[in-house]
Parts: C-alpha cells; structure tokens; sequence
C-alpha cells in the first residue's frame, strides 16, 4: 500500500469456511462474535464481493490458497508446526503427541484447511482422555476471523507489519499470514523500491545561491538539456519524444517525470522555494498514481492541493495553466516546469532540444 485513497490493485482476502461451523452460542463471545453466523450465507456474501473485486481489476488473494503454496515447503510446514507446539505448552503430552501427527501427515491442501477450521478432541480420537475431556474442546482453535483479513497484517511500501493479536481467539491468525507472505514474496517480492507504485520523490541539491530568477531558470533548463543528452535508455516508446505533444514530460533511464526547479530568488511563489540554495526535483509520473482527473479520490487529493498552494503562495495559480492536466489538448507539460515568480506569459517555446530525436 502506498496510498490511502489510490486505485486497488492487489487484496488479501478469506473466505469464510468451515470455521464458522465452530462458532456455538456457547463459544460464540469466547471467539470474539456477537451471536453464531449463518456459514453459507457468510460465505454466499463473501464470493459477491470477490466477484465484485475482480470485476472491478483486483487482485484478489485468497489466503487458502497462498497458505496451501507456502506448506507445499517442508521448512515452512515444519516452523508452522514448531510453532503450534509452543503454544500447547499446557495440552497434555497424548494429545500433543495426536495433533502433532495429525498436521504433519497431513497434505498442503489438508494442512491449511487444519490451520484455519481447527481441530477438535473428537478428531484427535484419543483413547485415554476421551473419559475426561469435552471432545467438542479445541486441540487446535479455528480461526473465524480469519475473514477480517485487514486486522491481521499490512503493507506499507515494500514494509510487512503482522500486527501482534492481543486476544487468544486471534493469535493463530499471525501465524497463517505470516506463512502466507512467505509465500507471496517467494514468488511476487511485495513492493521492492522499484516498483511501479512506489512514491519516491528525487531532490538534487546544488551549492548555488545569489543568483536571480532568471539565471536559475536558465541553469535548470541546462541541467534537463545535459541529463536528456546523457541518458542511458531509450525514450520511453510510450511517450512523444516532441515537446509540442500534450503527452510529452520529460523522461530519464526510461522514466517519466515532472521536474521543476526551487529557486531561492521566488518572492511570490513560495511553493517553489525551500530556502537558499538552488535545488532541482524530479517527481516519477508512478507517483500520480490515484490522484489522475477524473478519479473521485483524486480529483479531491488535486483541488486539496491546489488550495494548499493557494494558500501559501503570494500569488494566484498561473492563469495559463489553470484548470489544465496532464494530456489535456492544450496543455505543454513543460510550461510548469520552471513558473515565473509573476503571472507573466509563459514561454511559448520549450528550451529543452530534443529535435524529435529518441536520446541513447
């Protein structure tokens, strides 16, 4: 996750299974519900919601199925079942012992519906404490909200967080997921600091000061000039090597970017300046992601900050460029690169040569 309020591209979610077949009215508060579910309406529910989930382009991962690939892994069944048994500290050693078999003989598949629906005494068939113990009483508890899987874990950037469950109903969920994500990062690694969504921003800092609006303005269209005829990658095939194109931006080892300058000689447009030295940033078009015209969300997070800039600069927004976006007919990305300190007309002709020609 790297935004509140962008496009969803990737869930975890579960089911409602068997687990809820456990939940009785004796039991029911014990496991942190209200009163017993209806199951099959539950899970009824739950599949119109991942239905709805991929209707709409999600990634929807169920965590059955992530759970049964990482127990595919002999290390990570045995970890699974080490840490079953130190929690069992106080189950007498037969049914340890039972439990202990069951899980390891079970397959993959068995495994995971084990770990969530949970085992009961009567599964474990044991003969010398059948007498003195309910064999309705869990060896192993289920899992019934496993469902809420937004409790059990999160991702911030390339960031895992499990979350430590206070209640004892929910502890076993620590252990599902954390296998789970074992398992999703062995073949997809979540969120490395390449990723597409990530929002990194790059600040150049240059020992350069005193000089005036002009100069500085100059010099950043200089700085663009050299890293254009330096760059090492091709020009990204999907965007117009011509700066007359509403689509062009300026782009570097295949990335697109919106770069504008902080100079110190700003009076007016203070938004553009972060004290004295000259400084030069380069904002990844990925970071946009989610705030794009025409998204509810981002059309809210766009208009907070404009009138946040608003608010802080001693000047109204350019009257250029009011009211204009990225790709819109009329629109020269360029032209918000390096703002006057005044509403003065812009430049009508981009300083950046680019001739028409793909850089290598």
């Amino acid at each position: 996750m790297t935004s509140e309020v962008g496009l969803l591209r990737r869930v975890l979610i579960h089911t409602p299974g068997a687990e809820l077949d456990h939940l009785q009215p004796g039991n029911a508060l014990d496991m942190l519900f209200d009163d017993s579910p209806a199951p099959a309406r539950a899970a009824d529910e739950h599949r119109a919601f991942e239905a709805l989930l991929h209707e709409s382009g999600v990634d929807a991962v169920q965590v059955k199925v992530a759970l049964q690939a990482a127990l595919a892994s002999a290390a990570a069944r045995h970890a699974v079942i080490r840490a079953i048994e130190a929690g069992h500290a106080t189950m007498p050693g037969s049914v340890d012992m039972a439990l202990r078999e069951l899980l390891s003989y079970a397959s993959p598949a068995q495994l995971a519906d084990l770990l969530i629906h949970g085992v009961t005494m009567r599964q474990l068939d044991i003969a010398d404490v059948s007498d003195w113990i309910d064999p309705n009483e869990f060896a192993l508890r289920p899992l019934p909200n496993q469902v809420f899987t937004r409790d059990s874990s999160f991702v911030v950037g390339d960031t895992i967080c499990l979350p430590s469950m206070a209640k004892s109903a929910r502890t076993g969920e620590a252990l599902v997921i954390e296998a789970v994500y074992r398992a999703l990062q062995a073949v997809d690694p979540i969120e490395s600091c390449d990723h597409p969504k990530r929002r990194h921003v790059f600040i150049a800092l240059f020992d350069r000061t005193g000089h005036t609006y002009e100069e500085d303005a100059q010099y950043f269209w200089q700085v663009l000039q050299w890293l254009h005829e330096h760059d090492p990658q091709p020009w990204p095939a999907g965007i117009p090597s011509s700066t007359d194109s509403p689509e062009w931006e300026f782009c570097f080892a295949g990335d697109p970017m919106f770069a504008f300058p902080c100079i110190p000689a700003y009076q007016h447009r203070r938004s553009r300046r972060m004290g004295e030295h000259f400084l030069m940033c380069f904002q990844p078009r990925r970071i946009f992601f989610g705030v794009d015209r025409g998204d509810p969300g981002g059309e809210r997070i766009r208009e907070d900050i404009y009138a946040r800039v608003e608010d802080w600069d001693a000047v109204p927004p350019h009257p250029q460029l009011v009211d204009l976006a990225y790709g819109d007919p009329t629109m020269r990305e360029w032209r918000q690169y390096a703002l006057p300190d005044q509403n003065t007309r812009l430049l009508e002709q981009c300083p950046l040569h680019t001739n028409g020609k793909v850089p290598r």
